[in-house]
C-alpha cells in the first residue's frame, strides 16, 4: 500500500473535525481511498483459482485495511453532529 494512504489512515484518528478537514475528507480523501480499494478488488478478481501465495494475501490484507479506513472515515466525518441524529427521533 502506498505510504500516503497509511498517512491518511493514521491522520484520521487524530483529526480535529474542523469544517475544512471534514470537507476535504468527504470530497477528496475518501473518494480517493474508494478508487484505490476498487483497484485492489480488480486485482483480486484476476487472481488465478487456487493461488494462495503471500502476494495475494498481502493484497487482501491491504484491501481489508482500506475498506475499514473508508468505513471509519465515513463514520467519523459525518456531516451532522451525532447528537442531532440521536435527538432527531
Amino acid at each position: 500500500m502506498a505510504y500516503y494512504i497509511d498517512d491518511y489512515i493514521r491522520l484520521c484518528g487524530m483529526c480535529s473535525l474542523d469544517v475544512g478537514t471534514v470537507w476535504n475528507m468527504h470530497n477528496f480523501v475518501i473518494p480517493s481511498l474508494e478508487r484505490e480499494a476498487e483497484r485492489y478488488r480488480e486485482c483480486l478478481a484476476a487472481k488465478p483459482d487456487g493461488d494462495t501465495s503471500e502476494g495475494w494475501s498481502a493484497i487482501e490484507s491491504d484491501l481489508n485495511r482500506l475498506e475499514q479506513a473508508i468505513a471509519n472515515g465515513r463514520k467519523r466525518c459525518q456531516r451532522e453532529p451525532r447528537q442531532q441524529q440521536l435527538f432527531a427521533a
